[in-house]
């Protein structure tokens, strides 16, 4: 198909909505109880240290999926606004949680790191991120300065393997929480001979209050929007196309 047939479908980007929180972000920024900086130094976040100690059970239960043969969508595939940074098969994950909702399937394969995740105060993503060896994630930002993310290093090749996030790079550690601001320009690579796997996370920026029970609420929008039910279709698409029930639900509480 040329990309003049109408059947090829432009690649989704994110709603309107996240163009109108991008002007608000100084406004973030003022109320935020941490600094505006690429990265944040994971002294801000006490929880850090559990999830650390946690990682070899992790990584134990990242094998047993490997070990099961358990399918790993590219992350286009569940979520195709990643189309406009990747295309091919070399970047996968495997879901726990996104916008808040939690995959009950998936979380039930990965019980000891599902247990350590829902301790964490303002947990709305988390999943594996899988980088094969070559694949590189050109420059792109992140669509709401109300989260923070985070990278807990699983299996981190020797080499090449780095992320830039403004004017600064930072490798990834096993067992070591790297905590950056998304909404910066930022990329990834893995130019090693080793995949490199991290479990990925967006929690809640901690914000002053009123402003923090604001943003939570926010998030909770964005999960409940025709934006956020579309997500959960493609996802639950995927797994029934590999003839998998997988549901998700909101009824928790991070």
């Amino acid at each position: 198909m040329t990309p003049s047939d109408p059947r090829v479908r432009p690649t989704p980007r994110h709603p309107l909505f996240f163009d109108l929180l991008h002007l608000i972000e100084k406004q973030i920024e003022r109320v935020s109880l941490i600094p505006a900086t690429p990265f944040t130094s994971s002294e801000f976040f006490p929880w850090t240290t559990q999830l650390e100690d946690a990682v070899e059970f992790i990584d134990q239960e990242y094998q047993a999926l490997l070990d099961s043969n358990e399918p790993l969508p590219a992350f286009q595939e569940i979520s195709p606004e990643q189309g406009t940074i990747t295309h091919d098969q070399n970047w996968r994950t495997f879901v726990l949680f996104a916008y808040g909702a939690k995959s009950v399937r998936n979380t039930s394969l990965c019980p000891k790191t599902t247990e350590v995740l829902e301790s964490i105060p303002g947990l709305k993503t988390a999943f594996f991120s899988v980088l094969a060896p070559g694949k590189e994630i050109p420059a792109h930002r992140g669509p709401y300065k109300g989260l923070l993310r985070a990278h807990l290093g699983v299996r981190i090749p020797n080499g090449d393997c780095a992320i830039r996030v403004g004017n600064q790079v930072s490798g990834w550690e096993r067992g070591k929480t790297l905590f950056f601001d998304d909404t910066l320009q930022h990329e990834a690579w893995n130019r090693s001979s080793e995949e490199r796997v991290i479990l990925f996370l967006d929690v809640l920026r901690p914000l002053r209050s009123p402003y923090d029970l604001w943003n939570e609420r926010v998030i909770d929008w964005i999960a409940t929007s025709p934006f956020g039910r579309r997500s959960l279709r493609v996802f639950q698409n995927w797994y029934a196309q590999n003839g998998i029930v997988n549901d998700a639900t909101f009824n928790w509480k991070a």
